[in-house]
């Protein structure tokens, strides 16, 4: 864009979303184009296209991590991390032996 100001005002604004409660994934049923998301927010559904996979990819990390600060914290849900791995049922019969 060489003039973003023309374009980027609160006039021309139709409406704007947040990020709370939204949900995006790989669009694996849009075939025109290799590296595109899905973004759901609001009962409306945005297709990002992006040139390569590492742009992708970012956008999912920036767009994971604006989900998850976009509530607040009494609201969020906590991640479910595995701090110690869990093993199968065939490792603990080993180490018995």
């Amino acid at each position: 864009m060489e003039n973003p100001a023309k374009y980027l005002t609160n006039e021309k604004l139709c409406k704007s979303f947040s990020l709370q409660n939204n949900d995006f994934g790989i669009a694996t049923d849009c075939n025109e184009r290799p590296y595109i998301l899905r973004l759901r927010s609001e009962m409306e559904q945005f297709l990002l296209s992006f040139s390569n996979v590492m742009d992708m990819i970012n956008w999912s990390v920036y767009l994971s991590v604006g989900i998850g600060i976009s509530l607040d914290l009494d609201e969020r849900n906590y991640p479910n991390y595995r701090i110690v791995p869990i093993g199968s049922s065939r490792s603990r019969r080993r180490r018995r032996r």
